[in-house]
Parts: C-alpha cells; sequence; structure tokens
C-alpha cells in the first residue's frame, strides 16, 4: 500500500499530502414507487495513507502517538493496529533511545539556579544549585 499507494478498495488519490480512495455513498433519490417509504442503512469504507509522528519516552518500551491508545504498541514491532484499526507503520532499526541527546558546547555564565549562554538565547534553569 505504501509503495504502490494501492489498497484493497482501489488507487490512492494524492490531496496535499494525504493519500486516499474516493468510495462515496449513493445519495441518488429512490424512485417513489419502489421503497422511497422506509429507512435504508448506507456506509463507506475508504483507505487512508498520511505520515505521522511516533515518540517514546526513553526506558520505556512502547510507543506514544496523537492517533489514538498506543499502550500495547511495543516499538520493536515496527508496526500496530489501534483500536479503530489504523495501522501505524514505522522503521523499528533506530538506536536513538536516550535520555538525553546532545546539542552542543556552549560557554557561559551561572547566576544562582540559571545558567545563560554568552553568544546565544539560550538559558538553562537548575532545580537546585549545580555544582
Amino acid at each position: 500500500m505504501i509503495n504502490h499507494k494501492k489498497c484493497s478498495l482501489g488507487t490512492l488519490i494524492n490531496e496535499e499530502g494525504l493519500y486516499h480512495t474516493d468510495k462515496k455513498i449513493n445519495l441518488s433519490p429512490r424512485t417513489w414507487l419502489l421503497g422511497s417509504f422506509n429507512w435504508e442503512t448506507v456506509c463507506s469504507t475508504n483507505c487512508y495513507l498520511f505520515n505521522t509522528e511516533i515518540t517514546m519516552r526513553f526506558g520505556n518500551a512502547h510507543i506514544e502517538t496523537l492517533l489514538g491508545d498506543s499502550s500495547h504498541c511495543p516499538f520493536k514491532n515496527g508496526n500496530c493496529y489501534l483500536e479503530d484499526k489504523t495501522q501505524i507503520i514505522w522503521p523499528s532499526n533506530s538506536e536513538k533511545n536516550c535520555e538525553y541527546t546532545p546539542i552542543g558546547t556552549w560557554s557561559g555564565q551561572r547566576m544562582g539556579q540559571t545558567w545563560v549562554a554568552d553568544k546565544l538565547p539560550l538559558l538553562l534553569d537548575f532545580p537546585e544549585v549545580p555544582k
């Protein structure tokens, strides 16, 4: 589905990064003589394909996503089905699972519990006075 942009319902249409099928509900009026006096239940099913972001907290084996509850989705699996039948797929070979990610080394001044970088708009506030 991802590589060929097709699913079991047909070819996916691209609308600004959202790929989807376009199966619509038939809303054409029925003839009044042949059953227009009763209710009819209709439904439509479509496929959707889009990029989303997943995260994982340090020390936790499961992913987190804004799409729904993913507490049953281990990162190492590389895919998971959510409660609403949404399938999430991600590369599980990432080694980036560290508590802190270094972003650089800078010189600065410490004032009590606060450190201010000399040449960047960067400020760190520590809960305790650093040693």
